[in-house]
């Protein structure tokens, strides 16, 4: 009887493994170079919340210069411009780390995001220093031409006044 109560335990603990088998397949996900990142992005969550109605941020990253184009209305309730470069390292413990700066001497960007969720047409962003602030990012077609539009009439009208000062 003790040999049939042990036969049987072993039994049930082996159809309890095999019943915990992973059926789910699982998109690897997908290295982090100047060619992935290549393209227009668009900001579809901050913190894991949608973006509040009317604010956006599009961002194209340029892969043979590794240069992007910023456009959004975080600070301003007009499309602004941003520009600069950027650069992708992998760190053995962190994964892939993306950086940059802006153009016109306007510094470093004020932080550096661990990549993951790496897929085809979305990834996440998660700032180095602050596991809290977190972007998800979704592939777009390309920046809506009212937004360039408007970004662009506003650099326009900026150097203008430039010029004027000067």
């Amino acid at each position: 009887m003790k040999h049939l109560f042990k036969i049987a335990l072993l039994a049930s603990c082996l159809l309890c493994f095999a019943a915990c088998d992973d059926d789910e397949s699982r998109t690897p996900e997908i290295e982090v170079t100047p060619a992935y990142l290549n393209g227009t992005w668009t900001l579809a969550e901050w913190n894991g919340a949608p973006l509040a109605d009317g604010l956006y941020l599009y961002i194209t990253f340029n892969r043979r210069e590794r240069t992007y184009e910023m456009y959004h209305n975080f600070d301003s309730m007009y499309a602004r411009l941003v520009t600069g470069s950027f650069n992708v390292e992998e760190d053995k413990e962190l994964g892939y780390v993306i950086s940059g700066d802006y153009d016109y001497e306007n510094g470093d960007w004020t932080r550096e995001y661990v990549v993951s969720d790496r897929l085809e047409d979305a990834m996440t962003w998660t700032a180095k220093d602050d596991a809290g602030d977190v972007h998800r990012f979704v592939r777009c077609e390309k920046v809506p031409d009212e937004i360039v539009d408007e970004a662009k009439s506003d650099t326009e009208a900026d150097a203008v006044k430039l010029s004027v000062i000067f």
